[in-house]
């Protein structure tokens, strides 16, 4: 389950990614792709190739 509030950010990850990327090569497109911290609390999501899978991170 997904719970949406004010408090957190949702940043989409504009290209899409292999799903075979593990939370470590996710975390570093967090932070050298969007140039943003991947521990701030904030949700990053990545689209699959054909856009029809999703991850969180």
């Amino acid at each position: 389950m997904l719970l949406l509030t004010p408090n957190i950010r949702y940043f989409l990850y504009n290209q899409p990614v292999d799903k075979r990327y593990g939370i470590y090569s996710l975390a570093g497109r967090v932070q050298n792709g969007l140039h943003l911290n991947r521990v701030s609390g904030d949700v990053f999501v990545f689209s699959g190739k054909r856009c029809n899978q999703i991850g969180l991170l």
